[in-house]
């Protein structure tokens, strides 16, 4: 079983992803790369294959009120570190399981 991302016609993610057997084919609008932990919305899938989300400082310009204390704002930061080592977490996981199995020689 593997996961399958669909995107609409702005190449914006829809939902989450669902499971299919090994050998689905995929179909107009879907891909098997996941979007990275963490990203704001909208997160859009871009011509060369990967993920895009909104940027921490973009996403806080639209969606914060004016009365955001620092504290909120410190925390909005971390959040954010913590979905970037999430992701650098999962790419050396990956790349620690290609060299265990013998994988990109």
């Amino acid at each position: 079983m593997k996961l399958v991302w669909t995107y609409d016609e702005k190449r914006q993610l829809i939902g989450n992803g669902k499971q299919v057997s090994d050998d689905y084919q995929l179909g107009t609008n879907e891909t098997f790369t996941e979007p990275p932990e963490g990203a704001l919305a909208p997160i859009t899938f871009s011509e060369n294959g990967n993920w895009c989300g909104t940027a921490v400082e973009d996403w806080l310009a639209t969606n914060t009120p004016s009365n955001v204390t620092p504290e909120q704002q410190t925390i909005t930061a971390l959040a954010q570190q913590v979905a970037d080592l999430a992701e650098t977490n999962k790419q050396l996981e990956q790349a620690i399981t290609s060299l265990a199995t013998g994988g990109d020689k």
